[in-house]
């Protein structure tokens, strides 16, 4: 109000405040303009002071200045609270990378059997398979081979199996201890995306606002998505001045909704509720989306054409002295106060981060199998001389016997 005292002073123009009866900032409601747009449209005033968001359907009825500022929606949500589960440590690694592991121990396992199977001279014991299967797995646990292999290929693949543990083990250790530092039960919410993916949560919206109109008459398929849902719930959407009000932040809060808002709007009643010594817990989600350009609107085909122009110079002076920027801090000094902003510095680990680690072990497996190929190749050729030359001996033998 203060910038706007001093755009109007310095008899630039007489003039008297009116408000509209609905107090919104104005919609196509019925076919008709509701609220402030609405008195521009029928001609019942001259200057709408706003700032209002600038779109196409308010461009129709009404002329815009020059912007004032450009600001983005952004969604208001309850912190995410923490919850104890026994499996949670699982949550270190996603569930891709735990049956990797599964996998990769299964595999190696079958490579070690046929290996034994090919190259030892010992006596099979039945339950062989299951002895290797545990050695393995007790590798996993940072637990020695009860009997290393004596080939070379069951050495090379317990040698890369060993290189791969100390990789996954460290992983895992790290990534846990950051994760018990600093974790959540879920998943933030940070676009619109991630907010479908929670169907109990209900979005909030300031009626008769260009939000409302943004959601209503959008083509985008996401927007449409959101727009039913709000349609679902008769809480969805708000009045205006109930925006700041602790009824709207309380269910916010909750979590069991979630204000879709400009960020100036948001930022002001987190400032208002810090005043109020309410419960501040919150936080913005990191994604911003549908650039506003904050304008005062003017009625169309009316002779304030002049008026118009002395009006963008005044804007301009006030916008660049800085005049408003910091009146727009004060109004708005608390509201970090009511926001967490840290993050979590852990995730799960997605496959892809530990996608060299089965890559190497890949490897592994396959110069343990050349070294099994190879193997078996030496051993067919040792027996097939150990054979001619047995042939030869029972021909000499023969021979001296004959003579």
């Amino acid at each position: 109000m203060k910038m706007k005292l001093l755009i109007f002073s310095e008899s630039l123009c007489s003039y008297t405040l009116v408000t509209a009866s609905d107090r919104k900032w104005g919609v196509i409601e019925n076919g008709t303009w509701s609220g402030m747009v609405g008195m521009l449209h029928r001609g019942e005033a001259d200057l709408g002071l706003g700032p209002f968001s600038a779109n196409l359907q308010r461009y129709d009825v009404a002329e815009f200045t020059n912007p004032l500022f450009v600001e983005h929606l952004t969604i208001l949500l309850g912190k995410v609270k923490d919850e104890n589960k026994p499996y949670s440590f699982l949550k270190t690694f996603r569930w891709e990378v735990w049956a990797s592991i599964l996998l990769a121990l299964f595999v190696v396992c079958m490579v070690y059997c046929l290996i034994f199977l090919v190259t030892s001279k010992e006596k099979v014991d039945p339950n062989f398979v299951v002895k290797k299967l545990v050695a393995l797995f007790g590798c996993i646990c940072t637990q020695g081979m009860p009997q290393l292999p004596s080939c070379t290929s069951g050495r090379l693949l317990i040698g890369f199996w060993w290189i791969g543990l100390v990789i996954l083990t460290n992983s895992f250790s790290g990534n846990i201890k950051a994760w018990l530092l600093f974790r959540d039960s879920q998943d933030r919410i940070q676009n619109l995306q991630d907010l479908l993916k929670f169907p109990d949560i209900i979005p909030i919206v300031e009626k008769g606002t260009s939000t409302e109109a943004l959601f209503k008459t959008s083509e985008d398929r996401l927007y449409r998505k959101i727009w039913k849902r709000i349609l679902q719930h008769n809480d969805s959407l708000v009045h205006p001045e109930k925006l700041n009000s602790d009824e709207v932040l309380d269910k916010v809060a909750r979590g069991t909704h979630a204000l879709i808002s400009s960020e100036i709007s948001i930022f002001y009643s987190l400032s208002l509720r810090y005043e109020r010594q309410k419960s501040c817990n919150f936080y913005l989600a990191k994604e911003h989306f549908h650039a506003k350009s904050r304008v005062i609107l003017l009625r169309r085909n009316s002779s304030l054409g002049g008026f118009q122009e002395e009006l963008n110079f005044r804007m301009a002076t006030v916008m660049e002295s800085g005049f408003f920027s910091h009146n727009l801090q004060q109004a708005l000094q608390n509201f970090t106060k009511c926001l967490h902003t840290s993050e979590d510095t852990s995730r799960p680990l997605k496959l892809e981060d530990v996608k060299g680690l089965f890559i190497m072990l890949s490897i592994g497996l396959i110069l343990s199998l050349f070294a099994l190929a190879s193997e078996i190749w030496h051993n067919r050729a040792k027996t097939r001389k150990l054979k001619r030359s047995r042939r030869k001996e029972i021909h000499k033998c023969k021979f001296k016997y004959i003579f």
